[in-house]
């Protein structure tokens, strides 16, 4: 969203799975190889902390969690750890997870470097000292630290390591997968922070995907009946490419793995009102075929028909299916699975009408079971209106209801402004109880909350 913000929607997790998802997204991912100081070797530096107090300029202090404690050692260990960094997360080649440890039983993360004469030289001119893995530590642009992480682990280095690494400690399988993707995700240059969550219940979210279907459903029944006084046997067909082209978008979906929002719902819902729109072109030029010719076979009629509409409902549809790509392209969430399901609509509701109907049309003729695809009804029979001669007037007219509205729209009176634009405030409330979503809307309206 914009240039500094990050929208992430997780349907269908529970509050452990959020708050897992939640780390691996703020982490920052950065992976550090430093020294440890010790008493044979940076014995001054141990001497100089304990006279200040605190950790000497160039070094910090990092509390790391014991992986095996001994009976009577403290759960976690204290080290003072050099800001010299010997090397980096980003001079890892491959992350792989494998098993390590003693026995080569306990799960690890294997690491394996770009530069191996880099990781060679660091761990020979360190033998006997221990090396520590520092996770996720901020540094600024002069590579100062600015925030510190913690330590995964330290072990000693016995010898000089040519070019690999592992990484143990009790990793859990998802844990390790975390480390995992993370790592091979490379590091962030900016630490993110959560600015703001919002949770939907399952109530609400149930009520929506009811009411949803509901409007679908109406929808769908609507325009069946319509289409079915209209055209009637023709109907019959159209409402069978319908059903089909509903069930092809459902279908792609669940296929995509795409998530239903209100939108997305939107979405298919006008669909339905799309797709009949191809078939009506058809029979209606259908029916002027069977006017031209009396003695025209019906099935050259019906293929004719076809064809002459086939321009017009490519070219209606295609515009269409530009918009939905650029809103699938530069919006967001809701936007999105409303363009994600209105692009499914079309591409499908084009192949029911074009190819579907067509098919079953011809196999009905073919086979002698119609002999006449269209209806006497006919609510407007031979129109005469000079649309091209009158442009002028119906331009000045579009233009002027279009002016109109926008002035209304943003000088009118009330306020049509979402909080996404015309400011305000958010109130997030965690209820004790399960609440009607109904009558939460109706006491705020009371309330002159309308």
């Amino acid at each position: 969203l914009g240039e500094d913000r990050i929208l992430v929607q997780i349907p269908g997790s529970d509050a452990s799975e959020i708050a897992r998802i939640r780390a691996i997204i703020t982490r920052i991912g950065r992976l550090e190889f430093r020294v440890v100081a010790d008493e044979k070797s940076s014995a001054h530096v141990l001497k100089e902390a304990r006279k200040l107090g605190k950790a000497p300029p160039g070094w910090h202090y990092y509390v790391m969690k014991r992986k095996e404690p001994k009976p009577g050692q403290e759960p976690t260990e204290k080290l003072l750890i050099s800001d010299e960094i010997g090397l980096t997360g980003q001079q890892v080649e491959r992350v792989s997870l494998g098993w390590g440890g003693k026995a080569q039983s306990e799960l690890a993360v294997n690491l394996t470097f770009t530069d191996r004469e880099a990781f060679y030289r660091l761990t020979k001119a360190n033998i006997g000292r221990r090396l520590a893995i520092v996770l996720d530590d901020v540094r600024d642009t002069e590579e100062k630290l600015t925030k510190q992480g913690r330590v995964h682990s330290a072990p000693v280095i016995n010898e000089a390591i040519a070019g690999s690494a592992q990484i143990t400690g009790g990793f859990t399988q998802k844990s390790a997968r975390d480390l995992v993707t993370v790592l091979r995700s490379g590091s962030l240059r900016t630490p993110l922070a959560p600015e703001s969550e919002q949770y939907v219940g399952p109530y609400q979210g149930m009520k929506s995907i009811q009411d949803g279907q509901r409007a679908i459903a109406i929808g769908f029944v609507a325009v069946v009946l319509l289409i079915l006084v209209y055209y009637q046997k023709a109907g019959l067909v159209a409402s069978f490419a319908l059903l089909l082209n509903l069930l092809m978008l459902v279908a792609a979906l669940a296929a995509r793995g795409a998530t239903l929002t209100l939108p997305g719902i939107a979405g298919i819902i006008l669909t339905v009102g799309m797709s009949i729109d191809a078939n009506v072109l058809i029979f209606e030029r259908i029916r002027e075929e069977l006017k031209k010719l009396a003695e025209k076979k019906l099935v050259d009629c019906m293929r004719d028909g076809h064809r002459r509409a086939l321009v017009t409902i490519f070219d209606a549809n295609l515009t269409t299916l530009i918009t939905a790509i650029i809103l699938y392209k530069f919006g967001s969430g809701p936007i999105r699975g409303f363009a994600v399901t209105l692009s499914y609509g079309i591409v499908i509701s084009m192949f029911t009408a074009l190819v579907v109907t067509r098919i079953i049309f011809e196999a009905l003729i073919q086979a002698g079971l119609v002999k006449s695809i269209l209806p006497s009804l006919e609510l407007v029979k031979n129109p005469r209106i000079p649309f091209i001669r009158m442009r002028k007037a119906w331009l000045t007219a579009s233009a002027v209801l279009v002016v109109a509205g926008l002035v209304y729209f943003f000088a009118g009176p009330g306020n049509r402004l979402g909080i996404e634009f015309g400011s305000g405030s958010r109130v997030m409330v965690n209820l004790a109880q399960k609440a009607d979503a109904e009558v939460v809307r109706a006491r705020l309206n009371q309330a002159g909350y309308a």
